[in-house]
C-alpha cells in the first residue's frame, strides 16, 4: 500500500514538472509523447 501511495505522489510531482514545462514550451520528449497518448486516449473517448 505504501509504494503504490509512494508511486502516485511521484508520478504527480513529475506530472507538475512536465505541466510546468509545456506550459514554457519546452515539454520534455517524454511529456510530449505521454501528451500525444492521452489526447488519442480522449480522441477516443468522445468519439
Amino acid at each position: 500500500m505504501f509504494n503504490l501511495i509512494t508511486v502516485v505522489v511521484v508520478s504527480k510531482a513529475f506530472l507538475l514538472a512536465e505541466v510546468r514545462l509545456a506550459l514554457k514550451g519546452q515539454p520534455t520528449e517524454w511529456g510530449k509523447r505521454a501528451f500525444g497518448i492521452s489526447e488519442r486516449a480522449r480522441g477516443v473517448v468522445y468519439k
